[in-house]
C-alpha cells in the first residue's frame, strides 16, 4: 500500500512548523516564554536545528543537559545568566537518568525558572518524554506557548530502522556469542536512545501501513532478549520463533527474486544468530533443571549444531569456534564424551580449518577435557598446552576478550591436569593467570570453573581458610547473576548483595523517613545478633542517603566502626566523604566541628553513624575516657542538619544508660525540646531490627527466588518458612539464607522432595549444612572442630557463650597422645601460638559459615551457636566422639598436681587473650599465614597437643563446676 504521506509533504510540513516556532521566539524576546518541539530523532533533530536557527533573526544558545543532574532549572539559569534579548534551545531531558523524579519538582521550581529566567525556552521532546511531562508536570505544560511536531519522511524511517537492526547484529557478535549479553549490555535497553528511536520508527510505519518485515523480525527479536533477561524462557522463544519464520520467508523471496534488499549471506546469518538465541534459552532451561534437563541439553545440542553449519558455509571460523565452545559445555553436561572428541578430530582433519589456529586450539581443548575425563593427565595436559601455544600465536585485538577467555579455559584444563599429578605449585600459578583473564560480567561460568579447581587446591594442600574465602565468593557471584536464590552468609556487610538478600529494603525506607523528620536528630538501630545491623547500615542505609536528600539538602555520610582513637578516624571519614582538606594545627574533636558547620553552611546535611557502638564501651572503658564524645554528641543534638545513628547490639542497650548520665536530651541546646524525648530507650528513638514474620519470610523467597533460576513451588515455601518459625512464629534471617541456600544446594524445588528429606525436613538440611562447614574446616582439623561445637552446647539443650580460652579443649586427637613429660613442656611453650592459630581458623570459618556468632568483648572475645536448633544435632551426631576425647584427655591428665593446674590455668587464661590479639594483628596475620604454608602445620600442633591437653582437662574441670 503506498504511503500516506510522500517524502516532499513530510519536509515541507516540518519547514512549516520550523517558521512558526521562529516568529513565536521573535515575538517572545524578553520574556520566559516556553516552546516545546517533540521529536523522536536525533538525526532529524541535527537537521533541523541549524534550519531553525537560520529562519530565526534572533541568536539562539544550545544546552544539551548531562545524564546526571539534581535540578532541571538550575543549568538553564546558568545558561542564561549572562545573555539577554536571545533563545535558549535546551536538548537531552530525556536522556537523564533520573529524569522522572526531577519533572515531579519541576511544578514546586518553575516560579524561581519564571522569576529568573528571561527569555524564550526551546525545549526538546520525544513524544515518550513529552507524555512525561504532561504526567508529571501538568502545570508546567501549560505554560507552554507553542508546540509543534517534527516527524520523519518514509526514507529517512528506512535509513533509521535498517541502521539499528544492522547495529543490533553487528554489536551482538561483537559481545562473543559464546554467551547471552543482554539489551542493556549491548546498548540496546529500554532507555537507550537506540531503542526508543527503534520503537519510534516502528511505530510510525505502522501507522502508514508501510512495516517491512525485517524490521518485524528483528523487533521480535529485541523483545525475546528482553524476556530472556528476565527469566521468562516461554515467552521469549515465541518471539524468537516469530523472528526465525521471517527470516526463513525472507530467504525464499531473495532465492526467488522477489526480495533484493538482503543479500542471502546476510539472510543466513541473521537466521543464525535468531536460532542460536533459542539455543540459548534451551542452555539455560537445562541449567536450571539441573540433573532432570536432559531434553533441555539435547535441545541445545541440536541448535547449536545447526548454528555451526550455516557459519561454516558462510566460512565465518570465528563465529564457529564460539558456538562450539557452547556445544562443548553442553556435550560435557550430557556426558557425550565420544561425540566431543569425534567433533574435535573433525576439526583438526577438516583441511579449510589448518589456517584456523583459534579453531584447531579449540579442538585440542576439546581433547584435553575428555582426557581428564579418562584421567589420562600427560595426554591432557600436553593437549592443552598445544591449545595454549595455538592461542597465544593470534594477536587480534578484535577477538581479545574472546581469546582471553579461551586462555583462560586452557590454563585451567592445564592447572587440573598438573594438579592431579602432583605438581600444585605449577597448577596454583596457572588458575591464578586464568582467574586474571576473566570477569563474572564477562564469562560468568568459566570463572566460576577455575574459582572452583582453586577452592579444591588450596583445600587439597591444606589452605582451609583460603578455599572457604573462595566458596564465600562462589556464592556471592553465584547470587549476583541469578544463578542462586539464596546467598547465605557470604556477602560482606558493606557489598550491595547484602541488603537485597537480607530482605531489609522496607526497613531502609523506614529508617530514612525517620531521618527526613526534621526534628528527629538521634536515632539507635538495635537488634539481636544474626539480624544484619552491619549490612543494613552499610549496604543498605548508608548507599541510600548519598542518592536522596533530607529537607532539600544533599547528605554527606560518614561511619564509624573503630573507636579506640574516634575523633582521628572520624575526622577522616568526614574529610573523605565531604571532599574536604584536614585544616593543620587543629585539636580532632575541634577539627569534627568546624566539618560539622562547614557542612551545614554549604547547604549539606550530615549523617553521623557509628555502627557497631557496643564496641565504643570495651575500647573506652572508664567514663573519663568517654566524658570527651559524649559532649562532642551533645554538641551535635545541638547543631541543625546534623544526625546522629547509633547501631547497637540489642543485649548492649543497657549500656546506653551510661550516655544518658552526661547528656541533657530534654533541650540538647535548642529552644524547643526535640522530640528525642528523655530516654535513649525511648520508642520513638529506638529501631528495632526484628525477625521475619511468616509473611514477610515468604515474600522475601518469592522475590529472591523470581531473580534466578531456582523457582520454589508456593507450598514448598509456605512448609520450609512453617518449619524454621520459633516460638512467636518469626524467621530469623540469618537461618532463612543458610537453610535456604543448602535447600538449592540439595536441589529441592517440590513439597513432595522437601518431605522426602526425612520427618524433619529442616533438621536434615540443618545436619547437612552443618556437616557442609566441618567439611571446610579441613579433613586435619576434624577433631578439633566437632569438640569445638561440642563445646558450645551444654546438656540442658542450650548455646552457651564461651570464651576463647573456654574452647582451648577443643584439640584433635587427644586420645593418641601420651602423658607428655615435663622435660618436653618448656619447647611446647615456643609453638603454642600454632594451635591458637588453628582455633581461630576454625572459629573463622564457622562464624563465615553462619552457625557460630562471635562478639567481642574484653578480656577476650566469645562465641555461640547461631540457633538452639543445632545443639540436639550436635550432640546426638558428634556428642559421642566428643565424650570420649573429652574423657581420655581428663584421664591422662589426671595426675597432674593441683599446683601444676593452677600454673596451668593461669597461663592459659594470661596468654589467650594476647595471642588472639596478635592473631588478629594484620602483619602478624600475613606473618602466620606466610609460616603455614611453609611449615606443616599438623606437626606443630602434634607437638603442642601435651600442653592444651592439659588445658583442656582444666578447663573441663572447671566447667564442671567441682573437678579441677
Amino acid at each position: 500500500m503506498a504511503s500516506v504521506h510522500a517524502p516532499e509533504n513530510i519536509d515541507e510540513l516540518n519547514q512549516q512548523a520550523l517558521a512558526t516556532l521562529a516568529r513565536a521566539i521573535t515575538l517572545a524576546q524578553g520574556r520566559f516564554a516556553l516552546m516545546i518541539v517533540r521529536c523522536n530523532y536525533q538525526a532529524l533533530q541535527r537537521r533541523c536545528a541549524p534550519s531553525l536557527k537560520s529562519a530565526c533573526p534572533v541568536q539562539i544558545q544550545e544546552l544539551a543537559f548531562p545524564q546526571q543532574l539534581e535540578t532541571i532549572w538550575q543549568p538553564i539559569i546558568n545558561a542564561t545568566a549572562h545573555y539577554r534579548q536571545k533563545a535558549l534551545m535546551v536538548t537531552g531531558l530525556e536522556d537523564i537518568q533520573n529524569a522522572s523524579s526531577l519533572l515531579r519538582n519541576l511544578e514546586v521550581e518553575q516560579s524561581e525558572l519564571i522569576n529568573r529566567c528571561h527569555l524564550p525556552i526551546i525545549l526538546w521532546l520525544t513524544e515518550e518524554s513529552c507524555s512525561n511531562l504532561v504526567k508529571l508536570a501538568p502545570r508546567f505544560y501549560a505554560n507552554a506557548v507553542t508546540c509543534i511536531t517534527l516527524k520523519a519522511s518514509d526514507p529517512d524511517l528506512d535509513i533509521l530502522w535498517r541502521e539499528c537492526s544492522d547495529r543490533l547484529f553487528a554489536e551482538i557478535v561483537a559481545r562473543g556469542i559464546d554467551r547471552f549479553a543482554d539489551n542493556h549490555q549491548i546498548g540496546f535497553g529500554e532507555q537507550s536512545r537506540q531503542r526508543r528511536e527503534f520503537k519510534a520508527a516502528t511505530k510510525d510505519l505502522n501507522h502508514r501501513e508501510a512495516v517491512p518485515l525485517a524490521l518485524t523480525a528483528t523487533w521480535h527479536l529485541i523483545l525475546g532478549r528482553d524476556y530472556q533477561t528476565d527469566g521468562e524462557i516461554g515467552k521469549s522463544l515465541v518471539h524468537y520463533q516469530k523472528s526465525l519464520n521471517i527470516w526463513e520467508q525472507m530467504q525464499g523471496q531473495t532465492a526467488s527474486g522477489e526480495l533484493n534488499s538482503f543479500t542471502h549471506d546476510t539472510l543466513q546469518i541473521r537466521w543464525a544468530l535468531v536460532k542460536l538465541h533459542m539455543g540459548y534459552c534451551y542452555y539455560q532451561q537445562a541449567q536450571a533443571a539441573g540433573t532432570v534437563g536432559q531434553a533441555s541439553w539435547q535441545l541445545a545440542r541440536d541448535t547449536f549444531l545447526s548454528v555451526v553449519r550455516i557459519f561454516e558455509q558462510q566460512q565465518r571460523f570465528d563465529l564457529v569456534v564460539q558456538v562450539l565452545t557452547l556445544t562443548g559445555d553442553t556435550l560435557r553436561a550430557l556426558g557425550n564424551w565420544l561425540e566431543l572428541e569425534n567433533i574435535a578430530n573433525s576439526t583438526l582433519n577438516q583441511r579449510e580449518m589448518q589456517d584456523q589456529p583459534l579453531n584447531l586450539a579449540q579442538a585440542h581443548g576439546f581433547l584435553a577435557e575428555v582426557a581428564l575425563h579418562n584421567n589420562d593427565f600427560d595426554r591432557a595436559a600436553d593437549r592443552a598446552r598445544r591449545a595454549l601455544h595455538l592461542t597465544q600465536e593470534v594477536a587480534d585485538p578484535s577477538q581479545s576478550q574472546i581469546g582471553n577467555a579461551n586462555l583462560a579455559r586452557y590454563l585451567l584444563q592445564v592447572a587440573k591436569a598438573e594438579a592431579r599429578s602432583g605438581e600444585f605449585g605449577s597448577a596454583l600459578d596457572r588458575l591464578e593467570q586464568a582467574k586474571s583473564l576473566v570477569t563474572p560480567d564477562g564469562n560468568v561460568q568459566l570463572y566460576l570453573d577455575v574459582m572452583q579447581e582453586l577452592r579444591l587446591l588450596y583445600y587439597h594442600t591444606g589452605q582451609f581458610w583460603e578455599s572457604f574465602q573462595i566458596k564465600q565468593q562462589q556464592q556471592v557471584i553465584r547470587y549476583e547473576k541469578g544463578l542462586a536464590a539464596f546467598v547465605g552468609t557470604a556477602a560482606a556487610p558493606d557489598h550491595p548483595s547484602a541488603i537485597s538478600a537480607l530482605g531489609r529494603e522496607q526497613d531502609v525506607r523506614a529508617i530514612l523517613e525517620r531521618l527526613g523528620d526534621e526534628e528527629r536528630s538521634l536515632l539507635v538501630i538495635h537488634g539481636e545478633n544474626g539480624m544484619g545491623k552491619t549490612a543494613l547500615l552499610q549496604g543498605g542505609l548508608i548507599p541510600a542517603l548519598m542518592d536522596s536528600t533530607l529537607q532539600g539538602r544533599s547528605v554527606v555520610v560518614a561511619c564509624q566502626q573503630d573507636y579506640h582513637d574516634w575523633p582521628t578516624t572520624l575526622s577522616e571519614s568526614l574529610s573523605q566523604a565531604s571532599g574536604l582538606a584536614t585544616v593543620p594545627g587543629s585539636a580532632e574533636v575541634e577539627r569534627v566541628r568546624q566539618q560539622l558547620y562547614f557542612n551545614i553552611n554549604s547547604n549539606l546535611a550530615t549523617v553521623l553513624v557509628f555502627d557497631q557502638f557496643e564496641e565504643f564501651f570495651l575500647a573506652l572503658p572508664t567514663p573519663q575516657q568517654r566524658l570527651e564524645f559524649y559532649k562532642f554528641l551533645q554538641s551535635c543534638l545541638a547543631l541543625p542538619h546534623v544526625k546522629i545513628c547509633l547501631g547497637i547490639r540489642q543485649e548492649n542497650l543497657h549500656q546506653l544508660l551510661d550516655c544518658e548520665r552526661f547528656l541533657d536530651l530534654r533541650f540538647a541546646g535548642r529552644e524547643a525540646p526535640p522530640t528525642i524525648g528523655y530516654s535513649l530507650l525511648d520508642r520513638q528513638v529506638r529501631y528495632q531490627l526484628r525477625n521475619f514474620s511468616a509473611d514477610q519470610a515468604c515474600s522475601v523467597i518469592e522475590r529472591l527466588t523470581s531473580n534466578c533460576r531456582y523457582y520454589l513451588e508456593p507450598a514448598l515455601a509456605e512448609q520450609f518458612v512453617a518449619d524454621l518459625a520459633d516460638e512467636y512464629g518469626e524467621v530469623p534471617p540469618i537461618q532463612l539464607q543458610v537453610l535456604g541456600a543448602q535447600l538449592q544446594a540439595e536441589n529441592v524445588k517440590t513439597i513432595g522432595q522437601y518431605l522426602q528429606l526425612g520427618l524433619k525436613p529442616q533438621q536434615c538440611l540443618i545436619e547437612r549444612a552443618l556437616d557442609e562447614s566441618i567439611r571446610d574446616c579441613g579433613r586435619d582439623n576434624y577433631e578439633a572442630v566437632l569438640a569445638t561445637l561440642f563445646l558450645l552446647t551444654d546438656g540442658r539443650g542450650q548455646c552457651p557463650q564461651r570464651t576463647f580460652s573456654q574452647l582451648l579443649p577443643a584439640t584433635r586427637n587427644l586420645q593418641d597422645i601420651d602423658k607428655p613429660k615435663r622435660s618436653k613442656r618448656v619447647a611446647l611453650m615456643a609453638h603454642q601460638h600454632n594451635y591458637y592459630a588453628q582455633l581461630l581458623l576454625l572459629l573463622n570459618i564457622l562464624a563465615g559459615s553462619g552457625l557460630v556468632t562471635c562478639t567481642k568483648a574484653e578480656p577476650e572475645n566469645r562465641y555461640q551457636l547461631i540457633h538452639g536448633s543445632l545443639v540436639e544435632t550436635i550432640r546426638n551426631k558428634y556428642g559421642d566422639r566428643s565424650l570420649v576425647t573429652t574423657a581420655a584427655a581428663s584421664v591422662r591428665w589426671r595426675g597432674l598436681s593441683r599446683r601444676s593446674a593452677i600454673a596451668w590455668r593461669r597461663w592459659s587464661r594470661n596468654l589467650a587473650p594476647a595471642v588472639q590479639q596478635l592473631v588478629h594483628n594484620p602483619l602478624w596475620a600475613r606473618l602466620w599465614q606466610g609460616t603455614r604454608r611453609a611449615v606443616n602445620p599438623s606437626g606443630l600442633v602434634r607437638m603442642a597437643m601435651p600442653a592444651v591437653q592439659a588445658i583442656r582437662s582444666v578447663a573441663h574441670g572447671s566447667n564442671d563446676g567441682k573437678k579441677s
